[in-house]
């Protein structure tokens, strides 16, 4: 079952991409739901955006810092404080969709994925999951074993959130069932140190 779906090439040699059923669901509980009753008045103008557009482009600056903000700390703007949660929901919103879908093209074109048996995906700055999510329907949802790092606590308490929430709504299952994430890349020997990673030739180890 494809997750994410391919719509097509325009003349310019740029490829459309859509999202399954589930993942539309997903996206929704987990981003625009929360977003939505966190911060009424912000979606609110997201959904009128012709007419609110310098607003909209204020919150991605000021309060995102066109995604560099540092998501463990509140922000100010316009007379509102950003609080870490509402920042991480705000990224969701801003900038989820398009980085899924460049993961997701960059992974399917250049992964080479069908030669390896094994699979060990380290994620640097992983966010909400968003590249976990893209690199999972591009190995065509094999079991993967998934090794995130971000510094920011609240974007990986989202990731783990994600994780748990799973591909399908039908199903308990998690998008990743060996999961491990972490603040310091210096973990990462002892991750690696603990995987059974079968042959050699057969492990495809991947830094993202």
């Amino acid at each position: 079952m494809q997750y994410i779906h391919y719509t097509g090439t325009d003349n310019l040699g740029y490829n459309y991409y859509k999202p399954s059923n589930d993942l539309h669901s997903l996206f929704r509980n987990q981003v625009i739901t929360p977003f939505r009753e966190s911060l009424p008045e912000e979606a609110s103008k997201f959904e009128d955006y012709n007419s609110n557009r310098d607003y909209i482009n204020g919150l991605r600056i000021n309060v995102l810092d066109r995604g560099s903000t540092d998501f463990d700390a509140s922000s100010s703007w316009s007379g509102k404080v950003y609080t870490q949660e509402h920042k991480v929901l705000l990224n969701g919103v801003f900038y989820m969709p398009m980085h899924l879908y460049s993961s997701y093209h960059l992974y399917r074109t250049h992964g080479h994925l069908s030669e390896s048996k094994n699979i060990i995906f380290i994620d640097l700055g992983c966010g909400p999951l968003t590249s976990g999510i893209a690199f999972w329907a591009a190995a065509e949802q094999r079991n993967i074993t998934y090794i995130g790092v971000d510094i920011s606590k609240h974007m990986r308490k989202k990731a783990a959130e994600i994780n748990t929430a799973g591909p399908f709504d039908d199903s308990d299952a998690p998008f990743y069932k060996n999961f491990h994430i972490g603040r310091n890349f210096n973990n990462l020997p002892t991750y690696l140190n603990s995987i059974e990673k079968g042959n050699p030739e057969d492990t495809l180890i991947l830094f993202n």
